[in-house]
């Protein structure tokens, strides 16, 4: 078996979508695209290269978490394990390449985020209560840009 282990910085495509697998364990999967861009010095434009798609499977407590905090075109960081799916169909062999997730997270470069602590007693597949918001919500400037306090 193949193990080889990235980190994926993109967007969500599609809100993640929860099932039970054969053995009764529930994955949460989501689809995530990555797309690099550089600035083209000729035109001072920037240029999109091709964008990569890839399936990505949470399972477990990770699996509750992403169906609780994630929703489409949420900017994310994804890293896990590398790994090829193959099935027959219609008489033909396909493939498809996934990445098994360890660890998801927003990419706060281009989102902000709270997070919320989950004790490890709680009930797998459980969503936690949202966070009341603090008192004080005013904004405080870092870098040019406004964040919530």
């Amino acid at each position: 078996m193949h193990d080889s282990k990235t980190t994926v910085i993109g967007n969500v495509v599609n809100d993640p979508q929860s099932r039970t697998v054969k053995s009764g364990a529930c994955v949460v999967s989501f689809r995530v695209a990555s797309n690099r861009r550089r600035l083209d010095r000729a035109t001072g434009e920037w240029i999109d290269a091709d964008p990569l798609f890839l399936a990505v499977q949470c399972w477990g407590e990770l699996g509750a978490g992403v169906a609780y905090s994630l929703r489409k075109g949420d900017p994310v960081v994804v890293t896990g394990r590398l790994r090829t799916r193959e099935w027959e169909a219609e008489g033909q062999r396909r493939s498809v390449v996934e990445l098994d997730a360890d660890a998801v997270g927003p990419d706060l470069a281009r989102s902000l985020a709270r997070v919320q602590r989950v004790h490890r007693g709680q009930s797998s597949g459980a969503a936690p209560e949202p966070r009341e918001p603090e008192e004080d919500s005013g904004l405080r400037e870092a870098s040019g840009s406004l964040y919530p306090v």
